[in-house]
């Protein structure tokens, strides 16, 4: 691939763990959660779902001179040239731009969550383009659909990154430029990006198909189709009754059955709403005496 732009940025994990060594473990995660997050801003920026193998030809991420005593990494984005003749719109975005994108949507997520720590809701304008976040004197943030986009969906990746931070092990994570500017996570940061989460109280009848359980965790996975109360895609879910886990076995073997659910649902810190998961409180047309005669 040939280079067309390039920027570093330095990639650090520090924490007690690191006198001993580098655990593998905690670092793949840590970089490929940030990894993601780059991923994202990118996606956001040209609207795409997810970057295929063609995409990956024309922008990657290479890790050079590792460092002991933590872990530190300078971290390379590269954008190859000629990539503008598939994406139009790349010749104003390179690897700096993508950078700025990076942070400006978790600027954003820090100011959204530091209003709503101090009970306050902020109100957040979407307007103009680049990468800016103006926080107004009147509790009001404007930013750029692009800065929104990439915020929403690096969050879930912001939550898994700070996973890896634990007492007496791992305390920081960062990842910033020649300037000092860019992304820092501590304990802190781990309380905050967790989603609120509740549950529905309105019983919903879906007709889906159980593909996947697990009776030692009690929990697994459906598909939903069009036409049903809940958005088509897949889920993760759980019986709210525990013991008696035949049902859900017998189900896999089944083209699909009626469950009747609740929605648990997740709030983002963008304010949006997800179904994080389904809780199952009963099987709508399938008898316990009928478990064997399948259809």
């Amino acid at each position: 691939m040939e280079a067309n732009d390039n920027l570093e940025i330095k990639f650090r994990l520090e924490g007690p763990i690191f006198q001993t060594g580098i655990p593998l473990l905690e670092t793949i995660v840590a970089l490929q959660e940030f990894h993601f997050i780059i991923d994202k801003a990118y996606s956001a920026n040209f609207n795409i779902a997810k970057l295929t193998k063609k995409e990956r030809q024309h922008y990657s991420i290479i890790a050079q001179n590792f460092q002991k005593g933590s872990f530190e990494a300078d971290l390379m984005f590269v954008i190859a040239s000629g990539t503008q003749l598939l994406l139009p719109s790349i010749q104003a975005f390179g690897p700096k731009e993508l950078w700025d994108l990076v942070k400006a949507s978790f600027s954003f997520l820090k100011a959204i969550i530091t209003a709503r720590n101090s009970e306050t809701e902020p109100t957040v304008n979407i307007e103009g383009h680049g990468n800016h976040v103006y926080i107004m004197n009147d509790n009001v943030i404007k930013i750029s659909q692009h800065v929104y986009n990439a915020a929403d969906l690096s969050e879930p990746h912001y939550k898994k990154l700070t996973s890896v931070i634990e007492k007496n092990k791992i305390d920081s994570i960062t990842g910033m430029d020649s300037s000092g500017e860019g992304i820092e996570l501590t304990e802190n940061e781990k309380k905050l990006f967790n989603p609120k989460v509740t549950v529905e109280k309105e019983v919903l009848k879906v007709r889906c198909s159980v593909f996947r359980f697990d009776k030692e965790a009690n929990i697994g996975k459906l598909r939903v189709s069009p036409g049903e109360p809940v958005p088509p895609g897949e889920y993760n879910f759980k019986p709210i009754a525990s013991g008696d886990y035949r049902k859900f076995i017998v189900a896999m073997m089944h083209s699909s059955v009626t469950l009747n659910i609740l929605k648990e649902i997740e709030v983002h810190t963008s304010g949006l709403k997800r179904i994080s998961s389904l809780h199952v409180v009963s099987f709508e047309d399938f008898q316990q005496e009928s478990l064997f005669s399948l259809t």
